[in-house]
C-alpha cells in the first residue's frame, strides 16, 4: 500500500484519468458545471461534477449508461468512522445526477443513438488518499448506511485506495504479462444480456464491476 500511496500522492486527481484509460473509458469529458434544477431543495445552484463517460453497456442489452465521477482526494487518512463524510459525498452525487437528468448534453446523447431501450444515471465516487500506513477496507464500516433516498438516480459506487490498487495491479499485471494483446474484461450473463447478439468481452469494464 504504501508504494501505491505515494503514486496517488504523485499524481493527485490525475490518477483517476489514469485509471479510466485501463478501464476502457477514454476521455471523459472532465469538469462540467450543472446548473441545479432545485436550488432551493440543493443548497446551490450549481453541481461540480469532475468528468462524465457514457457507454453502451455489455451487461444490460438496449441500455446507455451515463456515469458521472466525482473525485475526493486527501492528504489525511480515512476517518475511523467514515459514513458522516461518505453521506456527504454521496449526496453531494446524487444532487449533481438529478440535475443532470435534465441537462442538454445527456438529451444529446440519448439523441445521437437510437438503439436504445433503457437509460442509466449512475456515479462514481473516487475517495482516495495518499497515507502511507492507510490500508483500511472503509466499506465494511458502510455496510450499514442508510443511503439518503432524496435523490433520483440509478445508484452510487465508491471506489477507495483498496479497491482501485487491486484494479490498477491486477491490469497492469496483464499489459505487463501479455504486451502485445489487448486487455479485454469478460461479460457475464446477468439473464439482461442473454440475447445471441450480447458481446462476451470487450475494453470497456462495467461500472458494476466497481462493485467487486
Amino acid at each position: 500500500m504504501g508504494e501505491f500511496s505515494k503514486r496517488i500522492g504523485d499524481l493527485g486527481e490525475e490518477i483517476v484519468v489514469n485509471f479510466l484509460e485501463l478501464i476502457g473509458w477514454h476521455q471523459p469529458i472532465q469538469n462540467i458545471q450543472i446548473p441545479s434544477t432545485d436550488p432551493e431543495k440543493h443548497g446551490q445552484k450549481t453541481h461540480g461534477i469532475d468528468a462524465y463517460f457514457h457507454y453502451q453497456s455489455p451487461v444490460i442489452s438496449g441500455t446507455l449508461e451515463n456515469i458521472l465521477i466525482s473525485v475526493k482526494y486527501s492528504k489525511d487518512k480515512y476517518p475511523n468512522a467514515p459514513t458522516g463524510k461518505f453521506k456527504r459525498h454521496y449526496k453531494d452525487l446524487g444532487m449533481a445526477i438529478e440535475s443532470f437528468k435534465k441537462l442538454d448534453l445527456r438529451s444529446k446523447t440519448i439523441n445521437s443513438r437510437s438503439d436504445f431501450e433503457a437509460v442509466f444515471d449512475r456515479g462514481v465516487i473516487f475517495w482516495l488518499n495518499n497515507v502511507d500506513n492507510d490500508s483500511q477496507d472503509i466499506l465494511p464500516k458502510l455496510f450499514s448506511l442508510e443511503a439518503p433516498k432524496d435523490f433520483n438516480h440509478d445508484g452510487i459506487f465508491l471506489v477507495d485506495n483498496k479497491k482501485i490498487e487491486f484494479f490498477f495491479t491486477s491490469i497492469e499485471f496483464v499489459k505487463c504479462k501479455f504486451p502485445n494483446k489487448i486487455v479485454e474484461f469478460t461479460y457475464f450473463n446477468t439473464g439482461l444480456n442473454s440475447d445471441n447478439t450480447a458481446s462476451k468481452n470487450g475494453t470497456i469494464m462495467p461500472v458494476q464491476y466497481s462493485i467487486l
